[in-house]
């Protein structure tokens, strides 16, 4: 009343749940029947009047069978009674056919509306059969009835008559049930999977939908079954209407149509099982065991349904298990929960839900194809020849975002140990700066990240996309100058094991694409730096071996094994941190075949004098 009460035209206000004390006294009202709507209605087009209120608002309550009720009175009390000839004696005929067009129409639309709440449809007989249905039924068949119906109901001609207005008005009927048959025939769960604002619903929804479908179907054959309806479609027949064959044909369509829903029903509500443990399982782990019954469950579904073993209707079971999969793996992380995570420092566990989500989706997908090979030995003629897109294109969506955001957490684990790095050499306080601006930069990125208005793993946020191009685009930015950063603290080291040592500082960070690439120019003098101190080692080796420098607290023998050693693991430290950095360079560049050679040389040098002329008492 508050917010339209000045308004000029008429508004109704619907209180769907009415507060508890808005009836007055609880005690008072124990009898009321229970009340699901309060409506209140302005009878007036100008402001409502403070002092006459009462007078200008409607109000009223409407119970949970309010349509059932109305249905009623309808049927038994004014469809009689309109219908009546005798109370139609004083009326003008202008006056009773409008009376009588606008009673029928509203019947007919509470028919309908009454059988939608049901999930049934409704075909609303014409005007004349629900006179004489509602008369029979309410026992209201007089004399007057006798005279009107002289034949009684077995004789639909003598109700009808035969004029134009009752053939015009029966073909209007027929045009109204195809409508609404038709609506029924197109409903399709793939048609429905599409639709823009559909949400994306489980695999239930399908088991759902054939048995509401069976049950609409059934409705609508049992009415065609009727007699009502049945008189209706032979006076139009012996009228010679053009409408009937059409309707007939329409008919065979229901009859197929009510069997394909019926046979689908049958079939397919063996998975309800399953698909409710999918549904209610309140771990992503635990989903995964269920796979492979209902993939050996919809293969034995194709070899036995006469109808749901087309690649349409699996498209859309498989579709929807995976709409059931993706819910799941958001329950078990989502963008809110994973900076959480980010923030106490647990990457570790967040990496590792991500990595189970992956798991999981692409298990689901691995014994769907290893129930498509299935179906080349268990149904030859009729394979699972679908294209794979068509099945998996938001399950594969989803494990791009996940791949995504895992990158994301990758890049953060790996930037973080940027905070606290100190470079070390002449130029280390200058680069340690540097290095400190990457990170808070990094940082800002980062939280721009956070801040999103949507969940990181919610395929329907289509902002991601872009908001993630730009954290890419930001971070190889900062790559190339942490690259930068590298190079000049890499050519500030002097010694081959000075310049391993600067590279162990960015670990992971090397194996980032701009800074790997980058990197790769040094490999070339890193290389030569090493052979270049092999053959120092070989040198120092073949001049000192037999006066070899001893530790004056050492004996002869021990101190020649220590010196020794001490040249093995002098070449052996890069070698294996060249290894690591590259494995793929020490094996296929001209220089760091000759540089591996040189150290196989060298190192068998070694092992020679320390097990050569001595008891055997270490092995390199």
């Amino acid at each position: 009343m508050t917010d339209h009460g000045d308004e000029s035209s008429g508004i109704v206000d619907v209180y769907a749940t009415p507060p508890a004390n808005l009836f007055g006294d609880a005690s008072k009202s124990k009898n009321m029947p229970p009340v699901t709507v309060l409506y209140l209605l302005k009878t007036v087009k100008g402001p409502i009047s403070p002092t006459k209120f009462h007078e200008e608002i409607m109000s009223g309550t409407l119970e949970k069978n309010a349509l059932d009720s109305l249905a009623l009175m309808l049927r038994d009390v004014f469809v009689p009674l309109i219908g009546n000839p005798r109370n139609q004696q004083m009326w003008p005929e202008i006056v009773t056919t409008s009376i009588i067009n606008n009673v029928h129409g509203f019947f007919s639309s509470l028919q309908i509306t009454l059988g939608q709440t049901k999930g049934a449809t409704c075909l609303p007989l014409p005007w004349d059969q629900a006179v004489m249905e509602s008369a029979a039924k309410s026992s209201l068949q007089g004399d007057a009835f006798n005279s009107f119906s002289s034949k009684g109901q077995s004789d639909f001609n003598a109700v009808s008559g035969l004029g134009k207005d009752q053939v015009h008005s029966l073909e209007g009927c027929l045009i109204t049930w195809t409508k609404q048959i038709k609506n029924i025939l197109k409903q399709d769960p793939e048609a429905l999977l599409n639709q823009r604002d559909h949400t994306h619903q489980g695999p239930m929804e399908e088991l759902h939908f054939w048995a509401a479908k069976a049950k609409n179907l059934n409705s609508i054959f049992a009415q065609l079954q009727s007699d009502s309806i049945r008189k209706v479609l032979q006076y139009l027949d012996a009228s010679k209407s053009t409408y009937n064959v059409p309707f007939a044909k329409l008919c065979k369509e229901v009859f197929l149509a009510r069997a394909e829903a019926n046979d689908n029903k049958h079939y397919l509500w063996p998975l309800a099982k399953w698909f409710e443990q999918l549904a209610s399982a309140q771990t992503l782990p635990e989903i995964r065991d269920l796979f492979r019954p209902i993939c050996h469950s919809i293969l034995l579904i194709w070899k036995s349904s006469r109808f749901y073993n087309i690649p349409a209707r699996l498209v859309v079971l498989i579709r929807q298990i995976c709409n059931e999969i993706i819910k799941k793996a958001m329950m078990h992380l989502n963008g809110e929960k994973l900076f959480e995570l980010i923030d106490q420092s647990e990457l570790e566990q967040a990496n590792s839900m991500l990595q189970v989500s992956l798991q999981v989706c692409a298990h689901f997908k691995s014994v769907y194809f290893d129930y498509k090979a299935k179906s080349v030995t268990e149904v030859p003629g009729n394979l699972w020849r679908i294209q794979n897109n068509a099945l998996f294109i938001r399950l594969d969506a989803f494990l791009e975002r996940c791949h995504d955001v895992l990158e994301l957490t990758q890049t953060f684990y790996q930037f973080q140990k940027l905070a606290q790095m100190e470079i070390g050499g002449t130029k280390g306080k200058t680069l340690t700066t540097s290095v400190h601006q990457i990170y808070a930069d990094f940082q800002e990125t980062l939280a721009q990240m956070k801040n999103v208005q949507y969940d990181l793993m919610d395929l329907d946020a289509k902002h991601f996309e872009d908001d993630f191009y730009a954290f890419r685009s930001k971070n190889k930015e900062l790559e190339r100058r942490l690259a930068s950063v590298i190079n000049q603290a890499f050519d500030d080291a002097k010694t081959i094991v000075g310049r391993f040592k600067c590279l162990d500082c960015f670990e992971d960070l090397l194996d980032r694409q701009i800074i790997k690439n980058e990197l790769e120019r040094k490999h070339t003098s890193l290389i030569a730096s090493y052979a270049s101190d092999l053959h120092v080692v070989q040198q120092i080796f073949i001049e000192n071996r037999e006066h070899p420098p001893i530790s004056p607290n050492l004996p002869p023998f021990a101190g020649a094994v220590t010196w020794c050693r001490g040249l093995g693991e002098r070449i052996k430290f890069p070698m294996e941190k060249l290894k690591q950095i590259s494995p793929r360079i020490v094996l296929e560049r001209e220089d760091s075949k000759e540089a591996m050679k040189l150290y196989t040389n060298v190192i068998a040098m070694l092992q020679e004098y320390e097990t050569g002329p001595c008891p055997r008492i270490y092995q390199y």
